[in-house]
């Protein structure tokens, strides 16, 4: 079981991570470039997009997002 606490936490702060530089240079950047630039494939980025985007979606404020 802790193996698998520490794993989603990594997972949960490298998403966070992710986010927060995405959200920086979405505006001018491809998929590629973005994953280039943060060590990850244009798909994982893909899926963080989605996943973010979802978030917003399913928010009621954007204070929830944070």
């Amino acid at each position: 079981m802790e193996k698998e606490d520490l794993d989603q936490k990594k997972k949960k702060n490298s998403e966070k991570r992710s986010s927060k530089s995405i959200k920086k240079n979405m505006r001018e950047s491809s998929l590629q470039e973005i994953g280039e630039k943060l060590g990850l494939t244009r798909m994982r980025i893909c899926q963080l997009e989605k996943l973010i985007l979802k978030k917003i979606r399913d928010s009621k404020s954007l204070d929830e997002f944070k």
